[in-house]
């Protein structure tokens, strides 16, 4: 019952949010146990704004549970009074580090897509970096806005950063349960692993796409016990019109 409470708390139904917005979406999440840490959310602030974001507890069980739904309902909350996404992620910091006794965190990627513009402005705390596909040539991580994690340091600043995601580009979302998946002689997935696969399969629909990470984690790990919750999220920019670089953040 936690379980499905807690996966109900994330959206499955993607295809009526995104028609007609020139981009496609896809997420996956697997759960170390009946209920874990890490989560997805996504949607429309405004019209031409929307938000996406990933994040995992430190720990599993019902207490990171808890508070991946409390961290979930504040990013929901002040994304819609129209923050930042530095200002959405200083916020819930604050809010998070009250009465935190057991110290427990929570890592989180934040980002704001602008449907008209292809511009994302977005905040890193503490949290995997996301991969970026190019059309052509390699993909890369998105190092910019690197902040620390939410929970632990009332007084935290925050920063954001911008890029354009230019048509038939897209970014990857992870957790580290994706890179740091173990196999029975000990290996890593890596992260290396993961841009090689996005690399050959960057042609993929977001849903193909994120279903093949999945199946390469599962057929790395060999059978292995899944260590740690499993999350991704990409995002693919479809339109091809022209668009409006607007200024920096």
């Amino acid at each position: 019952m936690a379980h499905d409470i807690q996966m109900s708390i994330m959206p499955k139904n993607f295809a009526p949010l995104l028609d007609g917005h020139g981009f496609d979406l896809h997420a996956l999440v697997r759960p170390a146990r009946e209920v874990g840490g890490d989560f997805y959310t996504f949607f429309f602030v405004d019209d031409e704004s929307f938000l996406f974001a990933i994040g995992d507890v430190a720990g599993k069980g019902v207490p990171a549970a808890l508070l991946m739904s409390r961290t979930v309902t504040l990013i929901r909350t002040l994304a819609l009074e129209r923050l930042a996404t530095d200002e959405i992620l200083r916020k819930a910091n604050e809010e998070l580090c009250i009465d935190n006794d057991s110290c427990m965190f929570v890592t989180v990627f934040c980002a704001l897509f602008n449907t008209r513009t292809g511009s994302m402005t977005y905040t890193n705390g503490g949290h995997n970096p996301p991969a970026v596909i190019p059309k052509e040539g390699a993909p890369g991580l998105l190092d910019g806005a690197r902040c620390t994690c939410l929970g632990l340091e009332q007084d935290a600043l925050f920063e954001k950063s911008c890029m354009i995601l230019q048509p038939d580009e897209s970014v990857c979302l992870y957790t580290d349960g994706v890179t740091e998946a173990l196999n029975s002689a000990g290996e890593l997935f890596s992260t290396k692993r993961l841009l090689e696969l996005l690399e050959k399969q960057r042609s993929l629909p977001a849903k193909e796409m994120a279903g093949k990470v999945f199946s390469e984690v599962e057929a790395h790990a060999c059978g292995a016990e899944q260590s740690d919750d499993i999350t991704v999220l990409i995002l693919q920019k479809r339109w091809t019109d022209s668009l409006t670089v607007p200024p920096g953040p």
